[in-house]
């Protein structure tokens, strides 16, 4: 077979490609590219009764990437981080086009050039899942949410893995405290939900307890929508209220599943979850310009589609920034709250603003009086 792939590699603030070719004849053939320009040539002839496709690719890549470390006076670490890249780059080009078992053995390779490479552990724990392997997923996910537990879509993936297990106890115990640091995360809640529809189903619960837990579900129900209801299918949402009402919890229990995924696969959706990616990250490394590049993707969202929960996370994200832009940060929760005056987590953080601004402000009259 023929394929050509090309990969970009960025070095000192320049963007390269790397565009690798396999011809018909058995010969691979990689080319370095910089603006329109040809800078640099190799090949190698591939050993016809070889699988391994990934070591000759990554032969020619290294190479490359050896000489551009020395013109750019790259260190040995920062050198073995664009390697590492470009194999998970080529681990997730299998993994896209069905290729399982080369993509699994790629990704294994990444994690020899790095024990601690989350991407590796993610991707291998969604392979394993795929072959219903999940005791051997849930080990991968486990080490990917130690190293980045900041990343709640790993911490989510988890989750599910231990509920495909039947391991609630688990799944309770990871949706706790997913809750306690992550209240206005609105898949918690519908996991709680389809947690105590499995209880049910399973009969897991105490005598007499299945009211309570109606009574819950509903609950949980009804505090993701509120978060999230520009995102989510309502006829879903429909048919889970009313199955559980009805106390049809199968039903319940798989109009929730499908909600869930159309939810996690909406492009908005996708975005919004970047937001507790940007808080963790700036937990982390306190990097402003990261903070304000988020606002303006986020302002171009709610410019498409404005909603309370978009204006409530742009009006976080400006009171990070500082104090020049608390009060933008104040007009977006009243904007939040003028969209759903019931709307909690906006409310507290207007009167959080508001109290920053008045102190603010009777620090300046005090300068003033000076």
């Amino acid at each position: 077979k023929t394929f050509k792939i090309s990969n970009p590699v960025i070095i000192s603030g320049k963007e390269y490609h790397v565009v690798t070719v396999l011809d018909k004849y058995g010969v691979l053939k990689s080319e370095l590219h910089y603006k329109s320009k040809i800078i640099g040539e190799k090949s190698l002839k591939i050993d016809p009764k070889s699988d391994d496709l990934t070591n000759y690719i990554t032969k020619l890549h290294r190479d490359f990437i050896h000489e551009l470390s020395i013109l750019n006076n790259m260190t040995e670490a920062e050198e073995n981080q664009q390697n590492i890249k470009f194999v998970l780059f080529l681990g997730a080009i299998y993994y896209t086009k069905g290729l399982y078992e080369e993509a699994k053995e790629t990704f294994k390779k990444a994690l020899k050039l790095d024990s601690h490479c989350v991407e590796a552990y993610n991707y291998l724990g969604n392979l394993c899942i795929k072959e219903n392997n999940i005791p051997q997923a849930i080990d991968y996910l486990k080490k990917a949410t130690s190293i980045a537990p900041e990343l709640l879509d790993l911490k989510l993936m988890l989750i599910d893995a231990y509920m495909r297990l039947g391991n609630l106890k688990k799944v309770e115990d990871e949706l706790t405290r997913t809750l306690r640091y992550h209240p206005d995360y609105h898949f918690p809640y519908w996991y709680m939900c389809l947690l105590d529809l499995k209880k049910i189903i399973s009969g897991q619960y105490e005598p007499n307890q299945d009211l309570k837990l109606i009574d819950q579900m509903i609950e949980y129900l009804q505090k993701g929508y509120d978060i999230a209801k520009e995102l989510i299918d309502k006829e879903l949402f429909e048919e889970t209220y009313v199955a559980i009402n009805a106390q049809e919890f199968e039903k319940a229990y798989e109009a929730l599943k499908n909600l869930i995924e159309k939810c996690k696969d909406s492009s908005m959706n996708k975005d919004i979850d970047n937001f507790h990616m940007v808080l963790m990250e700036y937990k982390n490394d306190k990097n402003i310009e990261k903070v304000k590049e988020a606002i303006e993707r986020f302002k171009e969202l709610y410019e498409e589609k404005p909603s309370a929960s978009l204006a409530n996370k742009i009006g976080i994200l400006k009171f990070i920034v500082g104090q020049h832009t608390i009060r933008d940060a104040t007009e977006y929760f009243e904007s939040s709250l003028k969209q759903n005056s019931e709307y909690v987590f906006a409310r507290k953080n207007l009167t959080l603003s508001k109290n920053c601004l008045r102190d603010l402000d009777s620090l300046i009259f005090d300068f003033l009086k000076q």
